[in-house]
């Protein structure tokens, strides 16, 4: 019963990933690109509760993310800032409703 429980709990962690990475690779490939091989980690986790949309990250700046990423991820944490705010940077193309307050990427509820 337990492997099943085990197994059940490893299937909705996956979909909850790939649906987060779905919604990058729509509305920002860049973002995917540099947060998608790290999903899984607390600290990634932790910035999309905080900034949940590419406009809330932009709003934040470079040093607010390394400050927020650092607290779980001493040793990457202000080069994975450099690299959102790089990639935020590369994007031209705005899809609709991203900007809206609704669209978040990451809801925890």
């Amino acid at each position: 019963m337990l492997c099943g429980f085990d197994d059940d709990v490893l299937g909705q962690i996956v979909a909850t990933s790939n649906r987060i990475r779905g919604l990058l690779t729509q509305i920002h490939p860049a973002l995917e690109r540099v947060l998608g091989p790290h999903l899984d980690h607390p600290a990634v986790l932790d910035l999309l509760q905080k900034y949940p949309s590419p406009a809330s990250m932009k709003a934040a700046g470079t040093v607010r993310l390394g400050n927020r990423l650092i607290t779980r991820a001493p040793r990457m944490g202000r080069r994975l800032a450099a690299e959102i705010t790089q990639a935020l940077s590369e994007q031209t193309v705005v899809v609709v409703g991203t900007n809206s307050s609704t669209p978040t990427l990451f809801n925890p509820s």
